[in-house]
C-alpha cells in the first residue's frame, strides 16, 4: 500500500525512539515521542497503539518504563492515543490462546502497570480479569491468575466483593484444569490469605521479624509460633501476645514494615477463616496502638518514684533526661507503627487525616472573622510537628491517591 512518506517517517521515528527509551533518559524520552504523537492524525495513532503494545508485550520487563511514558501524556491528542491503546490491548486479551506463552504475559504484565500507575481505571483490569477467569480455555484462565497476582493487592482495598465472585469462579473451575493450572491457582489462592505477598516475601518478612526477636530472651516461642500462623490465642493471652508484639514494632521503627507485613497476613487468615467476619488480632491491635498515641504522659508513675527516691540532683536529671529520650522514641516508633497500618489497609484514611491533624495541631492557625491567627512560636511544639511530618511523608503518597483535598487544603494553610 502507498502511503505519505510523512507518515512512513512518523511511524519510523516511534519505532526508533522505543528502541532508545531506558529509565535515564525517560524524560527526554518522552517529550519526543509526545511530539512525535502530536502529529498523528487518527489512523496513524491507531498505527502508534499497535506499535506501542507491540512492543511493551514482547518486552514485558520494559513494560514498567513504558507505562511510566503513558502516565505523563496530558495533551488532548495524547489522551486519544491512550484510548486508542487500551483499546487495542483489550483485543489482544481476547487473543490469549493464540499466542504464544511469553507474548500472553506480556500482555497481562502490561495491563497491570497501567493500573499500578492509574493510566487505566480498576474497572478496566476487573473487567479483563472477569473476562479470562470466567473463560472455558485453560490459557486464559492461567492469564487471570497471573494478572490478579499482579493487580490482586490494589483491588483488594476496595473491590472485596468483586474478588470474591473471581475466587469463587476459580475454585469451580479447579477441578476441571491441569496439574499445572491448579497449582497455580492454589499458588494465588495462599497469596490472598498471605496479603498479596509471595511465599518469598512472606518467608524474608518472618524471617527478619524472627531474627529480632532471637535478639530478645523475653521473646517468648509463643511468639514465633503465632509468626507461623501455628498457634491460636484468644482473650487475655492473646492481648499479651499482641502488646509485646507492638513492643517490639514500637522498638524497631525501621523493621515495622515487616511486623506489618505478618500482622496483615495474621489478620486475613482470621477473616477467612471466621463466619463472622472478625478478628480479634486487629481489633486488640488497633485498640493498644490507638492509646499509645494518645499516650501524653511521658514518666510513668513507677519512674517517677525512682526519681523521686534519687538524693542526686545529677543522677536525676540524668533519669529525667533518658525517660523523655525514650519517650520520644516511643512515640516515633507508633508514628511508624500507624503509617505502615495504613499502607497495609489495616487503618483507613479518617484515622490517618485525624492523626496528622491532632500532631501538627500547632501550626494549624485557626480563623478569626475569615482571616487566620498569626501562629505563635512559643506554643509550637516541634516534636510532634517532626512526627506529623515523618507520617505524612510515610503515607503521603497514597493518602495524595485518595484524598488529594486533605494535603492540599493544608498547603495552603502553610503559605
Amino acid at each position: 500500500m502507498w502511503k505519505p512518506e510523512h507518515q512512513k517517517n512518523v511511524k519510523n521515528q516511534a519505532r526508533c525512539l522505543l528502541n532508545k527509551a531506558t529509565n535515564a533518559t525517560l524524560e527526554k524520552f518522552t517529550k519526543e515521542f509526545n511530539q512525535c504523537i502530536r502529529k498523528c492524525n487518527k489512523e496513524q495513532l491507531t498505527e502508534m497503539a499497535q506499535i506501542f503494545v507491540n512492543k511493551a508485550v514482547n518486552e514485558p520487563m520494559y513494560c514498567p518504563l513504558y507505562a511510566k511514558i503513558l502516565k505523563n501524556q496530558i495533551d488532548s491528542n495524547e489522551q486519544s492515543f491512550k484510548k486508542v491503546l487500551i483499546n487495542h490491548l483489550y483485543k489482544s486479551i481476547k487473543k490469549i490462546p493464540l499466542e504464544t506463552g511469553e507474548k500472553s504475559k506480556g500482555i497481562v504484565i502490561f495491563i497491570a502497570e497501567l493500573c499500578k500507575n492509574q493510566i487505566v481505571e480498576k474497572e478496566i483490569s476487573q473487567r479483563c480479569c472477569r473476562f479470562l477467569v470466567q473463560s472455558i480455555d485453560e490459557e486464559h484462565i492461567m492469564a487471570g491468575v497471573e494478572l490478579m497476582k499482579l493487580t490482586g493487592k490494589l483491588l483488594n482495598e476496595e473491590e472485596t466483593e468483586f474478588l470474591d465472585e473471581c475466587f469463587e469462579q476459580m475454585g469451580s473451575v479447579k477441578p476441571f484444569c491441569s496439574k499445572r493450572t491448579r497449582f497455580l491457582i492454589d499458588d494465588l489462592f495462599e497469596m490472598r490469605m498471605n496479603c498479596w505477598m509471595t511465599q518469598y516475601e512472606l518467608k524474608e518478612a518472618t524471617n527478619q521479624v524472627h531474627n529480632l526477636l532471637n535478639m530478645v530472651p523475653a521473646a517468648s516461642k509463643e511468639l514465633q509460633n503465632i509468626l507461623s500462623f501455628n498457634l491460636h490465642l484468644e482473650g487475655e493471652k492473646l492481648e499479651q501476645v499482641v502488646e509485646t508484639f507492638i513492643k517490639y514494632a514500637v522498638l524497631w521503627p525501621l523493621s515495622c514494615s515487616f511486623f506489618v507485613k505478618l500482622f496483615r497476613a495474621k489478620v486475613t487468615r482470621e477473616l477467612c477463616s471466621s463466619s463472622s467476619q472478625q478478628s480479634p488480632f486487629r481489633n486488640f491491635l488497633l485498640t493498644r496502638t490507638q492509646k499509645l498515641f494518645q499516650e501524653k504522659m511521658i514518666i510513668d508513675e513507677a519512674k517517677q518514684i525512682v526519681i523521686d527516691e534519687e538524693i542526686d540532683p545529677e543522677k536525676r536529671k540524668k533519669l529525667i533526661v533518658n525517660e523523655k529520650e525514650k519517650f520520644k522514641r516511643r512515640r516515633l516508633g507508633v508514628v511508624v507503627l500507624i503509617g505502615h497500618l495504613y499502607l497495609y489497609n489495616m487503618v483507613d484514611s479518617k484515622i490517618i487525616i485525624t492523626c496528622i491533624r491532632d500532631l501538627l495541631s500547632s501550626i494549624i492557625s485557626k480563623k478569626c472573622n475569615g482571616k487566620r491567627e498569626p501562629l505563635i512560636k512559643d506554643f509550637i511544639d516541634d516534636d510532634s510537628v517532626m512526627l506529623g511530618l515523618k507520617l505524612i511523608e510515610i503515607v503521603g503518597r497514597k493518602l495524595d491517591e485518595w484524598c488529594p483535598k486533605v494535603l492540599n487544603d493544608w498547603m495552603h494553610t502553610q503559605d
